[in-house]
């Protein structure tokens, strides 16, 4: 019985998640591919506000991923920003009274990557800063992503909303 116990914890433990063998990185989409920011420094300046974001599996065995069966990985994201004079607040989906969706988790191969943009929508999003006409407003930023009890944190980067 017990080389039969260890044998199924030996075996089927890539379910486990460790925080620090996936990499939150926040990404431009250039269209055929996705590329992290060389210099952290995220720009945007028309809305919707479309933002990308990586997460990949640095480790040497699968991860486990987890989100909601309708909204993909965005409903367990969140940013954490600090505004120019010191403020910091948290942007995350607002939540939808009388909804449920199953949480659904998938496996991430040694070294692969999940990539999503996400549409910044107001109605969607709590304490979300908006584009001001003529305004740059910077935002020291990393995000937050819950991945079934274990918190995935990205690198700081600068966020700038520029209104033109």
């Amino acid at each position: 019985m017990l080389r039969s116990v260890l044998f199924i914890v030996l075996f089927f433990s890539p379910a486990l998640c460790f925080a620090d063998e996936l990499e939150l990185s926040p990404a431009m989409n250039m269209g055929f591919k996705y590329v992290k920011p060389s210099d952290k420094t995220i720009t945007i300046q028309v809305e919707p506000m479309l933002f990308s974001l990586i997460l990949k599996n640095s480790s040497n065995s699968a991860q486990s991923i987890y989100w909601e069966s309708d909204a993909g990985p965005t409903k367990f994201l969140s940013f954490e920003m600090t505004d120019e004079k010191g403020a910091t607040f948290i942007v995350k989906h607002k939540k939808i009274p009388a909804r449920s969706a199953a949480v659904i988790s998938s496996f991430l191969s040694p070294g692969a990557n999940v990539t999503e943009t996400l549409v910044m929508d107001p109605d969607e999003w709590e304490n979300l800063p908006l584009l001001e006409s003529g305004k740059v407003k910077k935002y020291r930023t990393r995000m937050i992503y819950d991945n079934g009890g274990h918190t995935i944190y990205s690198d700081y980067y600068t966020l700038v909303l520029d209104g033109i």
